[in-house]
């Protein structure tokens, strides 16, 4: 009887939900019950902690040179290969002093936070179009063709040197192009949606006290609060990158605990996190290709050995200079895609130096000139990149103005015809025009841009990063100067592994520090953390140089980049003909 007792309900409960329709036989966890004893405990606020947590490694990616197990404990090779793919490398932790600062990203002591706004890049993808792997692997398919009945299955082999005193080891290739075709391309891979959600549980963790609500509670709990919008454009891997993001940060399920902000990035439509879309001049071939030019340019004298050496590993067959870089980007790719790749050994560790500089020549080439030009001439440099940046550097100055919180403001700067605007926003009026690539639409209304978070976070990509620097005026990362195209220039301030890699991510903490050491007046401030590493913000007038922390009096700040942006024509930048 006693065992009856048990059995019954369990049958009953399940007979309840029996149906031929799958979604009827599954019910939800609602209709479920039965969750058991819980108890929530207090938002995490880890960023209050002298210690703070560095990311290093990238879970489940097979690390090219390190994927046998180390004999010692905390054993670690001095060459890590996925730290050498430029903008294609996975985001890590930056020394603390990379910048120049020897402050973390934690709270400096005696100060406390009171806003941080987030500006990510999307996580790992697959191949974007217009790059060359469909042709390489056209390339490949064909010498297999041709040569079916040699030594390989496939027709060719390469000879890898494993290591100066190892034999040569024969790396059998199998179909490139069915390979890249398996790729699939610009949407976001397993390990890409992995970083978007860790790293939203780190916000979470670090920030997760200046939320004004919990939401670990139900939703009826939290009727009465106002949800926090978050933004990201209309293009699939920065919707789901910011989706991922909100299940690390919120949990699951996500719905009912934040507003998502989807702005269209299309041409025709403004968008401040993809501003290329209404700046046509930014895609003009003459401005676009600089990039692209520098870094052909630097490819052709830096690849000559390693195409002498691995066209000597095959035959019929002949690899170009594109060839072999584009080998090198598929080592990357295919890394994050599907864990590891057979082409990253086939290349030595100054082979992958020069590719990461050649990333940097094809992606910030620009924007270095723009930054180093103000750093040797005191000029405003290229325009374009800081139009292009202008948009959310303009969205972060509002977003300052109230400073009792300091408090976000979501309108625009606008040029100095504007300037009666600046007074409105200090006034939390919105303005009703603008001159930049701000959607005015979203950015006047405090339902779809509010007012009055302590946490904002926005999702957008590389190169809107890069120019969002650039608006911001941070030469420290200019220092080094323009790049050359004929010498790789060691060291140097600037390389893109470091500011733009998948999941790059750019805070600006605003905090109430005291106004000198020993004091009890306080004031705001405000510094920036690139990817853990704390940048100096002495590029703009107002803001102390060598500050140990970073910090910049929030008043100081915003004059300085004020007048930062009023010297941008944006009309002219973006729609002019000169």
């Amino acid at each position: 009887m006693f065992t009856s007792s048990l059995i019954i309900p369990a049958v009953l409960i399940i007979c309840h939900f029996h149906s031929a329709r799958p979604q009827q036989s599954f019910p939800s966890i609602e209709q479920v019950g039965y969750p058991g004893h819980t108890q929530f405990g207090q938002q995490p606020a880890l960023i209050n902690s002298p210690q703070q947590p560095f990311l290093q490694d990238h879970f489940p990616i097979l690390e090219p040179n390190g994927t046998e197990k180390p004999s010692q404990p905390h054993q670690h090779n001095p060459f890590i290969i996925s730290r050498h793919w430029g903008n294609l490398s996975p985001m890590f932790s930056l020394p603390t002093n990379t910048f120049g600062i020897q402050s973390g990203p934690e709270v400096p002591l005696g100060c406390s936070i009171n806003q941080v706004h987030l500006l990510h890049r999307h996580g790992a993808r697959y191949p974007t179009e217009g790059t060359l792997l469909p042709q390489f692997g056209k390339f490949i398919h064909q010498a297999q063709v041709r040569k079916r009945n040699s030594s390989s299955q496939w027709g060719f082999g390469i000879l890898e040197h494993l290591e100066a005193q190892n034999k040569q080891k024969l790396i059998l290739f199998s179909s490139v192009r069915i390979i890249t075709i398996q790729l699939g391309s610009e949407i976001l891979t397993p390990f890409g949606r992995s970083q978007m959600f860790q790293l939203g549980t780190s916000y979470r963790q670090k920030y997760g006290f200046l939320l004004n609500f919990d939401p670990d509670l139900p939703q009826h709990d939290n009727q009465n609060e106002t949800l926090p919008v978050f933004r990201t454009t209309s293009q699939h891997r920065m919707y789901h990158s910011a989706l991922n993001f909100a299940a690390g940060f919120f949990g699951l399920p996500i719905e009912g605990k934040y507003h998502q902000s989807i702005l269209i990035e299309h041409k025709g439509f403004n968008n401040s996190l993809a501003p290329y879309m209404s700046c046509p001049n930014s895609e003009r071939p003459e401005r676009a290709n600089a990039g692209h030019r520098a870094s052909q340019i630097w490819q052709e004298s830096s690849l000559i050995e390693t195409q002498k050496r691995l066209n000597q590993m095959v035959s019929g067959i002949q690899f170009s200079i594109s060839h072999i870089n584009t080998m090198q980007a598929l080592c990357a790719y295919e890394s994050v895609a599907l864990g590891t790749s057979a082409f990253c050994k086939l290349f030595t560790p100054t082979e992958w130096e020069d590719f990461t500089y050649a990333n940097d020549l094809e992606l910030v080439a620009n924007i270095i000139a723009s930054l180093a030009e103000f750093w040797y001439s005191s000029s405003f440099g290229n325009p374009d990149a800081t139009a292009l940046g202008a948009g959310w550097a303009e969205e972060l100055v509002e977003s300052c103005l109230v400073v009792q919180p300091c408090r976000k403001i979501s309108l625009m700067l606008m040029a100095v015809n504007n300037l009666m605007n600046q007074l409105a926003r200090l006034t939390r009026i919105s303005p009703t025009q603008s001159m930049t690539s701000i959607n005015l639409t979203l950015d006047a209304n405090p339902v779809t841009f509010p007012l009055d978070q302590n946490i904002y976070v926005d999702a957008t990509h590389d190169t809107v990063l890069t120019a969002v620097l650039v608006a911001l005026n941070l030469t420290s990362l200019a220092q080094s100067g323009p790049l050359p195209t004929d010498r790789r220039l060691e060291p140097r301030s600037f390389t893109s592994t470091h500011i733009v890699p998948f999941g790059a991510q750019l805070a600006a903490q605003v905090m109430t520090c005291p106004s000198a050491p020993g004091s009890s007046s306080s004031s705001k401030s405000i510094r920036f953390i690139l990817n853990d590493a704390v940048v100096p913000v002495d590029g703009l007038q107002g803001c102390e140089p060598n500050n140990s922390t970073g910090l910049c009096d929030l008043h100081g700040f915003i004059s300085g980049l004020q007048s930062r942006l009023a010297e941008i024509d944006y009309q002219r930048t973006c729609f002019g003909t000169t």
